[in-house]
């Protein structure tokens, strides 16, 4: 449900809960994915993107490069150096999902 993603937001990330449920407006289902693990690639310029990928765009919002015609980008991204992936511990916030949603 949307209106416990909004308490999901506030508890975990201190998000106003009136802006998760703005953003959940109108919706009966929901979705919230922890990121539990991250790495950061080097700053690629914009111009060598495009030249590379002539389907390339910026992304605005999430851009599935697991489909066919994003193959080759996420070939050539895994070949980028990246820095040490970070592990994010969600224990703590698994526990307080848990109390919350009993509610």
């Amino acid at each position: 449900m949307p209106e416990q993603l909004a308490l999901v937001g506030a508890l975990l990330q201190h998000d106003a809960p009136t802006t998760t449920a703005a953003y959940f407006e109108g919706a009966k289902v929901g979705l919230a994915l922890p990121i539990t693990a991250f790495t950061t690639l080097p700053n690629i310029p914009l111009a060598q993107l495009r030249r590379q990928f002539e389907n390339f765009v910026t992304p605005r919002s999430y851009v599935f490069l697991d489909q066919p015609d994003r193959q080759a980008q996420l070939d050539w991204l895994l070949t980028q150096p990246c820095e040490s992936l970070t592990i994010l511990d969600w224990r703590k916030r698994y526990a307080a999902l848990a109390t919350l949603l009993q509610k």
